[in-house]
């Protein structure tokens, strides 16, 4: 017997972690006897088959003059598929979907908090503090400690509703790197510094670019898609760096490319807790980071870290890591003992978040 309608709401469909968090809670919410439904308000031009299953509300962004017929058909779905929760992925997402699921009378509003509140702009942590204070969340779900602990100053009555649910991954089957450095084409004689995710601001590729000038024998992988990356192709060329970039990557062939790399970089200016850092220690990749407390938080003493704009920093240490076996040696040994969670847990805490609103409807105080 069912145990009821999920809808999970994104503002944008594109191909990001949230997307990929998404999947894996429909797949383990159906396991535990509800019914997924995934919404998006539009989808993003650059998304491709991995997103097929969401139901789109616009044709492209809506603008001002359209957001009230776009919730207005968020409201007739959520009234149309009377859910038990509605799961709403970003703070726009979370606002449209809060709000007509209230309309709805939807008990459980689960907001999940991939990244730094406010991250979109300023004007949302007032926002976003007022929301949950007066209740138009249930619960607030942040992904990691560290953004967690910037809301330490909201209201109480915002706080009560908040908690951590650590993002994990899938462990992967073995991959045979040669096979793998074969199937993207990439030189068995490199030694492959690999990072995942959109070519952003945010995720400060210039840094690993930059870095890697002067050291011998490697080559940089980005795989991901972006406005930087001309900007990317550009600054590779000017320093003479050997760069590879792949554009997007199914999550179906993303474990291939792990297996090809020696180093999984990540200079992030912001994180939440990194889907793409996760698979990497999964599929047993030593991690260098940038030394943001999101990244602190997930791999401890297991990794190495450099200040996210320090370029002299990032060039000794990928330049120690490329050049010396042994020292790359002991930090993929510590990396993949350590511990990152499993995605049945973070399942059963979503779904333990939608029973106790079942059973007790009320808000918090």
């Amino acid at each position: 017997m069912s145990k009821g309608r999920v809808v999970q709401v994104f503002f944008v469909v594109a191909n990001r972690g949230g997307e990929r968090v998404a999947a894996q809670l429909t797949k383990g919410l159906s396991e535990r006897g509800y019914e997924p439904v995934s919404v998006g308000i539009y989808r993003s031009a650059a998304a491709n088959v991995d997103t097929v299953d969401f139901v789109v509300l616009a044709d492209a962004r809506p603008g001002p003059r359209q957001v009230i017929p776009v919730w207005w058909r968020l409201l007739r779905l959520l009234r149309r598929e009377r859910p038990v929760a509605v799961i709403l992925h970003t703070q726009v997402a979370g606002l449209l979907g809060a709000t007509a699921a209230l309309v709805a009378r939807v008990p459980s509003r689960i907001i999940i908090h991939h990244i730094n509140v406010g991250v979109s702009g300023r004007l949302f942590r007032p926002i976003e503090a007022l929301a949950g204070s007066v209740g138009l969340y249930t619960d607030i779900v942040f992904v990691g400690t560290a953004i967690h602990d910037e809301v330490r100053r909201f209201p109480r009555r915002y706080r009560a509703r908040t908690e951590v649910i650590p993002n994990a991954v899938e462990i992967p089957e073995p991959v045979d790197g040669a096979a793998a450095r074969a199937r993207f084409d990439l030189d068995p004689d490199e030694f492959v510094v690999l990072a995942v995710g959109a070519l952003t601001d945010q995720k400060n590729h210039e840094v690993l670019v930059r870095a890697l000038a002067g050291v011998p024998r490697s080559t940089l992988v980005l795989a991901g898609e972006g406005p930087r990356a001309e900007m990317l192709r550009a600054l590779a060329a000017d320093n003479e760096v050997n760069l590879r970039m792949l554009g997007h990557i199914a999550p179906a062939d993303v474990f291939a490319l792990y297996g090809a790399a020696d180093l999984y970089a990540m200079p992030s200016r912001a994180e939440g807790r990194s889907l793409a850092l996760l698979d990497a220690v999964s599929a047993g990749l030593p991690v260098v980071l940038s030394d943001i407390g999101q990244n602190v938080e997930v791999m401890g003493d297991a990794a190495r870290y450099c200040p996210t704009e320090d370029v002299a920093c990032w060039h000794r240490c990928l330049a120690e890591l490329v050049g010396d076996p042994a020292a790359l040696a002991t930090l993929r040994a510590a990396c993949s003992a350590h511990d990152i969670g499993t995605v049945e847990q973070v399942v059963d805490a979503y779904a333990a978040c939608i029973e106790r609103r079942r059973r007790t409807p009320s808000d918090r105080s």
